[in-house]
């Protein structure tokens, strides 16, 4: 009689509780798919990160106290063999390069099937990467056009384009620094950082080139 293959153990990490249970509930039909645990904020998941055994993440980009792409670095650091799965609510052209940049093994935006989803799992657990289609889409038309290859944000820290993202979307320094949680004297340096990679001079220009290149949050 042939054994049964272990199940996929998987963590989900996500602020918002629909969120948790709708993924949870996708997940519970699948025999060879076991939730572990579930997660509502960076603090908790980085807690149990040397204490709980996860095959795979199914990890918000978008954590309430911690941007997930910074998320996903930590826990590789400690666990590089675990396989993490970015979720984001955001177009992946916002996303979804910088989080496989950061180690993730797959993207997803949040509307996406539960077939689409129990596939990337499985998917990133074998050990490939997972794409959806239009992370696919960019990265074919960047394959097929060199001169699309590298856009100059690509080129920011995390840090930074968070920053830049957050001017598209009106914030001032003091309210950037708040969402971050850092000082309003380091969303200054961030901008300055910003406009000498982007080659622009002022926050007019930043603000303009994150609307042309699609980076306000919710785009």
């Amino acid at each position: 009689m042939k054994e049964k293959s272990p199940k996929i153990l998987v963590a989900i990490a996500d602020d918002h509780y629909l969120a948790r249970r709708g993924i949870r509930d996708m997940l519970k039909q699948v025999e060879t798919i076991e939730v572990v645990q579930e997660y509502d904020s960076a603090k908790a998941l980085l807690k149990d990160v040397n204490l709980i055994q996860w095959d795979v993440i199914v990890l918000d980009i978008e954590l309430g106290d911690g941007n997930g792409v910074e998320v996903a670095e930590q826990i590789l650091k400690h666990r590089p063999d675990t396989k993490i799965l970015a979720l984001s609510a955001f177009s992946a052209s916002k996303y979804g390069f910088m989080a496989l940049k950061s180690g993730a093994s797959g993207f997803l935006n949040k509307d996406t099937s539960s077939a689409d989803l129990i596939d990337a799992i499985t998917r990133v657990f074998q050990g490939h990467k997972y794409l959806n289609q239009e992370l696919t889409n960019i990265a074919v038309e960047q394959w097929i056009r060199p001169e699309l290859r590298k856009n100059p944000h690509e080129n920011l820290s995390i840090r930074e384009f968070q920053v830049l993202c957050l001017l598209a979307d009106g914030l001032g320094n003091k309210e950037i620094a708040t969402q971050l949680n850092v000082s309003p004297k380091s969303i200054s340096t961030y901008r300055m950082r910003v406009s000498e990679k982007l080659g622009l001079e002022n926050s007019s220009d930043l603000i303009r080139y994150a609307i042309e290149n699609n980076l306000k949050s919710g785009s």
